[in-house]
């Protein structure tokens, strides 16, 4: 190529879509993209019978010729213009070098789907806007589509001598970033870029003679005869680091300067991308360093957004992987790199963690032996921790026991990491003093039992002998001894509560007390002028009775060893007796205190009872004038304050114990009685009876 026509040739570029993924491993995946925005048409038809000129909108290149930048492998060999009417002829010839028919350009690495040739399929580029006619020094192609994609792939060819172009990418959220610029050489001679074809071939721009329309071999063949001139190569350009992941909308091409004397022009035909979205999207999580040791650790996340190999510099680590394990507490950084050399600091701080101060306070700082303690522990730390308590190895943050005695209980807490401490707290049990006393287990009724208290209380303490259940106490006090009496047979639980230092201590001892529930009480039931008829009620618990007359030895009652009635008969009148009962226990010392009466024999007039007993046995129930020669009376009862309660004239009557049917109480009450013998004569009578229920 002369000098004179390299100085009028331009340069230009040609972007073409990708379709097939990479072959080599360390390469991300290809995938088209389609775009807009070319400004001209600079690739021939396969028709060009008039010439490139009727089938392209500029030349590309040319100083005395000019020339499109390449043709169809198969075009019409030529053709008859009559009239202005073009005839092919019907013969198609194929050139060596012209450019696929369909437009895919494929080299094994790249798959290029080139505009169509029957429309604009170039972005026409110069210096030399002015003079160069249809090239623009800047100009933008828009996807169709937004993208993320990290690389992209265009197809070019550039004229004469050597240009420089950048690239400019525009993303969606408004910003841009611009790429460092890229040599652009020859077509005949560039050897720095990727070849997507060789040998291409041009076709002259000028319209031939309707006669010679095929023109020279020379037009329609490459320039040499190598098969590597007239190149078309491919520019991969990648989204500066600082942006990627960012969605891409369009892409600006700007011519930049070219080589001194030469016309500089530039052609982008189509554009295509490869690559996935994103640089290696990175974050880093951290495990403590735990429990005193040096066993923290930092992992390193990360996408690789297919641009591998991966790779992780640690600073002051000697560590080549994406995890720093058997770390001490401190600060960590590292630095991820991906096969397109854009990098990542990643800082992550190991902290240390040591088990937790725990604390564990308790409910009360001493108790009684038998009285509920809490202890509760608190730690420093607000993660989850387990507590465990031993002795029991009962879990959670309180522990509630009734110690039988003082003693130390150990709680270990153990917080999400596995660290663990113990505390421990003590149980504090204030001694309590015995309550222990002696007592008889059985004893007579009405007789003195000892009680005496044996247990070890200082001279502090207080005594509670709640009552002696009943018993009559005769002497003692605080400790005792005591002594006491029960009147009534049966069992009875002596209970003493001893309290000293805040602590109650009891004591139960249960005595049997023998004997009978007391004395017998005895009346006179009946008299007459020679006997005498006494009578009791049955006492409670007693097993039998004896009785002694006139102060004579205890025998049996006439009516039998368990009777409860005594006739002294063979008396002289007006003869006075007496009589003392005693009831029988179970043993021989149980005995009740004697019950007394006394009556005086009938001088053969009138008998008049110290006592009755209206309780419905039969028995002496009716208070009354007893007499073999009464033929009249007036008989009255008052009560205590003198007011009559009861009065009859008939001799036989009696008083039943009752007023107007309601039973009176037991008590003395006084009668008043006129009596009128038979043989005329009276005799006034006043007194007191006893009503014994």
């Amino acid at each position: 190529m002369n000098t004179i026509t390299r100085r009028y040739k331009p340069c230009f570029f040609t972007f073409i879509l990708l379709l097939i993924t990479m072959l080599s491993f360390a390469q991300p995946a290809f995938h088209p993209v389609a775009v807009t925005g070319f400004n001209q048409d600079v690739v021939a038809e396969a028709n060009v019978g008039l010439g490139a000129k009727d089938a392209t909108t500029v030349p590309v290149d040319g100083g005395n010729s000019l020339y499109t930048v390449g043709f169809a492998k198969e075009f019409e060999i030529g053709g008859l213009l009559v009239g202005g009417v073009y005839t092919p002829y019907p013969t198609k010839g194929a050139a060596p070098g012209g450019l696929p028919d369909n437009g895919v350009i494929s080299n094994g690495r790249y798959n290029f789907q080139l505009a169509d040739y029957g429309g604009n399929n170039s972005l026409y580029l110069s210096d030399l806007t002015g003079t160069v006619v249809g090239s623009v020094s800047s100009g933008t192609l828009a996807f169709v589509t937004p993208t993320t994609d990290i690389w992209y792939s265009v197809a070019l060819v550039a004229t004469e001598g050597y240009s420089y172009l950048k690239a400019t990418f525009n993303f969606t959220d408004g910003t841009s970033a611009t790429t460092a610029q890229q040599q652009m050489i020859d077509w005949f001679n560039t050897t720095t870029m990727a070849t997507l074809i060789g040998g291409m071939g041009r076709m002259p721009w000028t319209t031939p003679s309707p006669l010679n329309d095929n023109a020279s071999s020379s037009n329609l063949n490459p320039q040499s005869t190598s098969s590597t001139q007239t190149k078309m190569v491919a520019w991969n350009i990648m989204v500066p680091c600082a942006n990627q992941g960012k969605t891409v909308k369009s892409i600006t091409f700007t011519y930049v300067s070219g080589q001194a004397g030469n016309n500089h022009r530039c052609n982008v035909m189509a554009i295509a991308s490869y690559g996935t979205p994103g640089t290696p999207l990175v974050n880093a999580s951290s495990v403590p360093a735990r429990c005193g040791l040096v066993n923290g650790l930092v992992e390193i996340s990360y996408t690789s957004g297919g641009f591998s190999p991966v790779t992780f510099s640690w600073d002051s680590l000697k560590v080549t992987g994406a995890t720093a394990a058997g770390l001490p507490a401190g600060i960590y950084q590292c630095t991820v790199s991906d096969s397109n050399k854009c990098t990542t600091t990643v800082p992550d701080t190991v902290v240390a963690v040591v088990a937790p101060n725990i604390n564990v306070t308790s409910s009360a700082s001493s108790v009684c032996e038998g009285t509920p303690l809490t202890f509760t522990v608190t730690a420093d730390v607000n993660e989850p921790i387990i507590y465990t308590w031993n002795p029991g190895g009962q879990t959670g943050s309180t522990l509630t026991i009734t110690p039988a005695s003082s003693g130390q209980y150990t709680v270990t807490a153990q917080d999400f990491w596995g660290c663990s401490s113990t505390a421990t707290a003590t149980a504090v049990v204030v001694p309590d003093a015995t309550a222990t006393f002696t007592a008889p287990t059985t004893v007579c009724s009405n007789s003195a039992a000892t009680i005496t208290y044996t247990g070890d209380a200082n001279s502090t303490a207080t005594f509670d002998w709640n009552g002696f259940a009943g018993a009559a106490v005769a002497s003692g006090s605080g400790a005792g001894p005591y002594t006491i009496d029960f009147d009534q047979p049966g069992t009875y639980n002596l209970v003493l509560a001893v309290t000293e230092n805040g602590c109650t201590r009891k004591d139960t001892v249960a005595v049997t007390v023998d004997g009978t529930g007391g004395s017998p009480v005895v009346v006179a039931q009946a008299v007459t002028t020679n006997s005498v008829t006494f009578s009791w009620a049955a006492v409670a618990g007693a097993s039998g009775y004896q009785v002694s007359i006139n102060g004579g030895p205890y025998v049996d009652p006439s009516s039998g060893p368990t009777g409860t009635t005594q006739v002294i008969a063979g008396l002289a009148p007006n003869t006075p007796v007496s009589i003392s009962v005693i009831a029988l226990g179970g043993s021989s010392c149980a005995a009740s205190v004697a019950g007394a009466a006394t009556a005086k024999t009938f001088d053969d007039a009138v008998f008049i009872p110290s006592a009755f007993t209206p309780n419905g046995d039969g028995k002496n129930d009716v208070f009354r004038i007893y007499s073999n020669q009464v033929s009249a009376v007036d008989f009255k009862i008052f009560n205590q304050w003198g007011q009559l309660i009861w009065s009859t004239t008939n001799v036989s009557d009696g008083w039943d114990g009752s007023v107007s049917g309601k039973p009176q109480p037991s008590g003395v009450y006084i009668y008043a009685v006129k009596v009128t013998l038979l043989d005329g004569s009276q005799s006034s009578r006043k007194g007191s009876i006893s009503l014994v229920r």
